[in-house]
């Protein structure tokens, strides 16, 4: 069990670099957007609240990955106990892995999102304005 925590920790780690690229980003582009454009001050009360969320999230993700990694482990030891199966090791092993990938997808997406709307943000772009601009031949 102490192996496949260890290597779920090792997955999660690499996530953690992943969304904290996410989130310097996103950070950077938000507070130089809303600064530059005088709709709020700098705070560094709200940059580390920010800062405290993402790694609460962060910390949310880790513990709720261990927490499934260990579900054929709990599984067995019932087996033994009780000589009740729950569920075949085969599916709580699939169920574990796609719950730890799926965690993993959806925290990269959602932290991806809002990066890339900072940048967007950032460049004074929005995602509705993004249609090719027709150009017309005037003739003279």
């Amino acid at each position: 069990m102490w192996e496949s925590i260890s290597a779920t920790l090792n997955i999660i780690l690499w996530i953690g670099a992943v969304l904290g690229l996410e989130l310097v980003v996103n950070t950077l582009c938000g507070v130089i957007y809303n600064v530059g454009e005088g709709k709020e001050e700098f705070s560094w009360k709200k940059l580390l609240m920010g800062i405290g969320k993402a790694l609460a999230f962060y910390v949310c993700v880790g513990l709720l990955s261990i927490a499934f990694t260990m579900l054929p482990f709990v599984n067995a030891m019932v087996v033994e106990v009780f000589g009740v199966e729950l569920l075949s090791s085969p599916v709580l092993d699939t169920l574990s892995t796609a719950a730890i990938f799926g965690i993993a997808a959806a925290a990269i997406t959602v932290q991806g999102k809002k990066a890339i709307e900072g940048i967007f943000s950032l460049a004074k772009m929005s995602l509705g304005n993004l249609e090719t601009e027709k150009i017309e031949n005037k003739e003279e």
